[in-house]
C-alpha cells in the first residue's frame, strides 16, 4: 500500500488545485464549463501519465483480482521482463507457450493476443501510433481490467453525466484491440447508419439491468466524435483527480475539449477492421482451448479439422465481398446475434482467459482457467 504520508500529500495537492479553481471561478464567468479541468491541466494533473498513475493507484488500493493471482502474475512477469521492466512480444510468447502447452501452430494467434493486450494497456487513450509493442506490469493489469465488464465497473467510477457502458461497448473494445486500420477497398462510410447503431448499442442492456434509461441518442456519437471519442470522455471524467466531498465534481462534458485533444489523431471505429487471417488465427486459438479435450484422442487430424471450423466461423464475421475483413458492424452482429451462449462468452472474455488457467480444468471454466495457468509457476 502507498505510504500514508504520500497519500495525504496527494490529497493536499488536489485540494490546492480545487481552491485555485474556486478563485478562477470567482473572477471569471462561471457559466463556462471546464474551468476546474483547465486548472488541473495547468498543473500537469491531466497529462496522460498522471491519468494512468491515478488508475494504477486505484487498482493497487482496490485490487480486482485475488491476491494469489496478483502474486503469481508479478512473479511470472519478473521472469520475462528486461532490465527496463518491459516484456517484449517474444518474451510474452515464450511464457505463453511454456505455461499453456498449446501447439506452436498458434504462434500467430499468440502474437495477436500480445497486440491486443498492448492496445488495452493504454485504452481508451491511444497515446502512440502505432501502439506500443511492449507491456509493463502496470499496463498488463490495466489490460486485464478492461477484459471483464464487472471488473471494469469496480475500478472505473462514475461522475455527473457519466454514460453507463453497455455490453456492446465491451464487444467494441475487444474488436478495437484486435483490429487494424484497414488499407484495402473499404465500403463508403454511412454516418447515419453508424450513429443509429451507436444509439441502439447504447440502449442494449440485459433484462436484469437496473440502471437508468438512455434518453440521449447522441450520448456516444455526436458532432464531436464517435464511440471511441466518448470512451475517452468517459475515462477522463471517471479518473479525475481527487475532489474533496465539500466540492462539486466537474461534470462529464467539462472534459470534452481535453478528450478531443487527446483523441485528435486516433482513427474512427469505421476505419478499423480485423483482417480475415488474424480473425481465423484468433478463432483457432479459441477452438483449441475450448475443444482440446474432445480432439486429443480423435482419429482425425484435429488441427486440420479445427482450422476448417475456424475458417467457417470467420465467415460469420466477414459478410461483405468488398472487404476481406471484419468491420465493427459485422463483428457486433456476429457476436450479438449469430454466436450466442457459451462460445460468445468465450470470445468476449478470451483475453483474461488466456492469462488465467490451469489446463487440467480448462474444459470446465475456459474463461478463468487459462489465466491461472499462465500466472502460476
Amino acid at each position: 500500500m502507498i505510504d500514508q504520508s504520500v497519500r495525504r500529500l496527494c490529497k493536499a495537492y488536489a485540494i490546492t488545485v480545487i481552491r485555485v479553481t474556486d478563485r478562477l471561478q470567482r473572477g471569471m464567468d462561471t457559466s463556462k464549463s471546464g474551468i476546474q479541468v483547465r486548472a488541473w491541466t495547468a498543473v500537469g494533473a491531466m497529462e496522460v501519465e498522471a491519468i494512468f498513475d491515478r488508475l494504477d493507484q486505484r487498482i493497487l488500493e482496490s485490487p480486482p483480482f485475488h491476491d494469489e493471482e496478483v502474486s503469481a502474475l508479478e512473479r511470472n512477469f519478473e521472469t520475462v521482463r528486461d532490465k527496463s521492466g518491459l516484456v517484449s512480444k517474444e518474451a510474452f510468447m515464450g511464457l505463453f507457450f511454456a505455461k499453456t502447452n498449446l501447439p506452436p501452430g498458434l504462434t500467430e494467434a499468440a502474437g495477436g493476443l500480445f497486440d491486443s493486450l498492448c492496445y488495452l494497456s493504454t485504452a481508451p487513450l491511444q497515446i502512440t501510433s502505432p501502439p506500443r509493442m511492449f507491456l509493463t506490469l502496470e499496463g498488463l493489469k490495466r489490460a486485464l481490467i478492461w477484459c471483464f465488464p464487472d471488473i471494469t465497473r469496480s475500478i472505473i467510477t462514475s461522475t455527473a453525466g457519466y454514460r453507463k457502458r453497455s455490453p456492446a461497448d465491451h464487444r467494441r473494445l475487444i474488436f478495437q484491440s484486435l483490429a487494424t486500420s484497414y488499407t484495402g477497398r473499404f465500403p463508403s462510410f454511412n454516418r447515419v447508419a453508424a450513429k443509429d447503431l451507436a444509439a441502439k448499442n447504447a440502449r442494449d442492456f440485459p433484462a436484469d439491468y437496473h440502471g437508468g434509461l438512455v434518453e440521449d441518442e447522441d450520448v456516444n456519437f455526436d458532432e464531436d466524435g464517435d464511440e471511441m471519442l466518448h470512451d475517452v470522455l468517459d475515462f477522463l471524467a471517471s479518473t479525475m483527480p481527487y475532489v474533496p466531498p465539500t466540492y462539486a465534481e466537474p461534470c462529464r462534458d467539462s472534459f470534452r475539449n481535453l478528450a478531443k485533444k487527446l483523441h485528435a489523431d486516433a482513427p474512427l471505429v469505421s476505419d478499423l477492421a480485423i483482417p480475415r487471417q488474424r480473425l481465423e488465427a484468433w478463432l483457432s486459438l479459441l477452438l483449441e482451448t475450448k475443444l482440446r479435450n474432445r480432439t486429443e484422442d480423435c482419429a482425425v487430424d484435429a488441427a486440420q479439422e479445427l482450422e476448417g471450423v475456424a475458417q467457417s466461423m470467420a465467415a460469420c464475421f466477414v459478410q461483405s465481398e468488398a472487404v476481406d475483413a471484419s468491420t465493427w458492424p459485422m463483428f457486433n452482429f456476429a457476436m450479438s446475434r449469430l454466436l450466442v451462449g457459451s462460445f460468445r462468452s468465450l470470445i468476449v472474455y478470451n483475453l483474461m482467459t488466456l492469462l488465467a488457467s490451469h489446463l487440467r480444468v480448462v474444459l470446465r471454466f475456459i474463461v478463468h482457467d487459462l489465466l491461472r495457468s499462465t500466472l502460476q509457476i
